[in-house]
C-alpha cells in the first residue's frame, strides 16, 4: 500500500528478554523503521536486566522504547504468571500505556504476545485506537494443551476477541484460535533474518573453546530449558546414540526451570564428558551456534511455529522436531528434516543415529531446508504486517 509513514505503539517483551516473542518484535520493529515508519515501545524488563545495561534500548535508532521493571522474566507463557507478577504488568500498562496514548497519538496499538491482551484492549477501546495481536504462540499452545486453566483461557480467548485482527505465525495456531472463537485472524508465518542465518563453516575458535574435535559430529539444543521443550529427553536418548556414534558432542544453548535437572542426568547416566551447556547467549551469537552443529533438536510437546526451525533451516543443518503440528508445515520428513513422535525416547535416538551415520542424508535435507525457507524471509513477513496494519488504519 502506498499511505504516510504509521505511528505505532507496541506493547510487549523486547530484549533482552530471552523469549522468542522478543526477538520476532525487535525484528519486526527495526523492520517497521527501516521503512520509515514510527515506532514507540513500551516493554517490561527486571531489575537486574536493567542494572546489566538495557543494550537494546540504547542501541536503537528508530525504536523509543519505555520500560516497566517487573520480578523476572516471564518465559513460560503457556502458563498464566503468578499474582504478583500479573499485578505489576498491569499496573505499569495501565499508568504508562495511556500516558504514552496521551503524549503523541498512535496509528495503531500492536500487542506482541497473547498475555498482553488481558490490559491492552480495554486501553485500546477506551481510547478508540485499531488493536492488533501478534499471538506469538506459547500461551495459545498453553490453552490448547490444556496447561492453561480453563476458566482464565476463556476470559483471554474474550480479550483476543476484542482487537481489530489477530496475526498468527502459523497455520495451526489459526486453526485452533477458529476453533476457539476467534474469528478475525490472519496468518502471516514466523519469520527469519536470512542475512544473520545462512550456511557457513564451523567456528574453529569455538570448536576449540568448547573442546570439540573438528572431526567430533555435534548436535545442538537452541532453547529454554523447561518442561514444554523436554530437554532431559535429549540427554536419555543419548546413551543409544554416543554407544552407536561415539564421535558425537552435544552444545546445550539455554538456561531455565530444567537446567539443573538436565545437567543432573547427564552426569547419572555418565555421559557429561559428551555435553556442553553454554548458557544463554545474545541473538546475534546463535548462528555461530547453529553452523556449529551438524544436527539441531527440539523435542517440543508443543510450539506456535519456532524459530530454531527456521533458522536451522536457513543456516542448511539438519533439523529433528518433535511430530506435531507446526513442525509438519515446515519438515517433509527425509527432505527437510526429520520427525520422532512426542517424547519417544528411542525414536529421537534412532533419528540422531540416522542424521550422524549418513552424510549424504544431511546433505541432502540440507540443501532442501535451505531452498523451503527462503518463503519465511523477514523481508516478506514486515510487508505483510504492514499492509494489514495499514488496511485497518486506513
Amino acid at each position: 500500500m502506498n499511505s504516510k509513514p504509521l505511528d505505532i505503539l507496541y506493547v510487549g517483551t523486547l530484549p533482552p528478554h530471552p523469549g522468542g516473542s522478543a526477538i520476532s518484535a525487535a525484528q519486526l520493529l527495526g523492520a517497521f523503521s527501516n521503512r520509515g515508519h514510527k515506532v514507540r515501545a513500551l516493554s517490561p524488563i527486571t531489575k537486574t536486566q536493567s542494572a546489566e545495561g538495557d543494550s537494546f534500548a540504547t542501541q536503537q535508532q528508530g525504536i523509543s522504547v519505555k520500560r516497566f521493571t517487573v520480578p523476572s522474566a516471564y518465559t513460560t507463557a503457556y502458563r498464566p504468571a503468578d499474582a504478583g507478577y500479573c499485578r505489576t504488568e498491569s499496573e505499569s500498562i495501565g499508568r504508562l500505556l495511556p500516558a504514552m496514548v496521551t503524549e503523541q497519538r498512535p496509528d495503531i496499538l500492536l500487542i506482541g504476545r497473547e498475555s498482553f491482551a488481558w490490559h491492552v484492549p480495554d486501553i485500546a477501546e477506551s481510547q478508540s485506537l485499531p488493536c492488533v495481536l501478534r499471538a506469538a504462540g506459547a500461551t495459545t499452545a498453553g490453552i490448547i494443551e490444556g496447561t492453561y486453566p480453563l476458566s482464565l483461557a476463556e476470559r483471554l480467548i474474550e480479550q483476543c476477541c476484542r482487537t481489530n485482527l489477530v496475526i498468527t505465525p502459523s497455520e495451526y495456531l489459526a486453526r485452533e484460535l477458529r476453533r476457539l472463537g476467534v474469528s478475525r485472524i490472519k496468518v502471516i508465518l514466523n519469520a527469519v533474518d536470512l542475512n544473520a542465518f545462512r550456511p557457513a563453516p564451523k567456528d574453529p575458535q569455538l570448536l576449540a573453546n568448547l573442546g570439540i574435535d573438528e572431526r567430533d559430529t555435534v548436535i545442538a539444543y537452541v532453547g529454554n530449558l523447561n518442561d514444554r521443550k523436554r530437554p532431559v529427553d535429549i540427554v536419555r536418548s543419548s546413551v543409544q546414540v554416543l554407544a552407536r556414534c561415539p564421535d558425537v558432542v552435544y552444545v546445550i544453548v539455554g538456561e531455565g526451570t530444567l537446567l539443573e535437572e538436565t545437567v543432573r542426568a547427564s552426569r547419572a547416566l555418565r555421559v557429561d564428558d559428551r555435553f556442553r551447556y553454554v548458557g544463554w547467549q545474545s541473538y546475534e551469537h546463535i548462528p555461530k551456534y547453529i553452523n556449529l552443529a551438524d544436527i539441531v533438536l527440539l523435542p517440543s510437546t508443543g510450539e506456535g511455529l519456532a524459530r530454531v526451525y527456521l533458522e536451522t533451516q536457513a543456516c542448511g543443518r539438519v533439523l529433528i522436531a518433535s511430530d506435531i503440528a507446526p513442525a509438519r508445515e515446515v519438515v517433509e520428513p527425509g527432505e527437510t528434516g526429520l520427525l520422532f513422535p512426542v517424547g519417544d525416547v528411542d525414536g529421537l535416538a534412532q533419528r540422531c543415529i540416522e542424521a550422524a551415520l549418513d552424510p549424504g542424508l544431511c546433505a541432502h535435507i540440507g540443501r532442501a531446508a535451505l531452498e523451503r525457507v527462503q518463503r519465511n524471509d523477514i523481508c516478506a513477513a514486515t510487508t505483510d504486517y504492514l499492509d494489514a496494519l495499514e488496511a485497518l488504519v486506513q
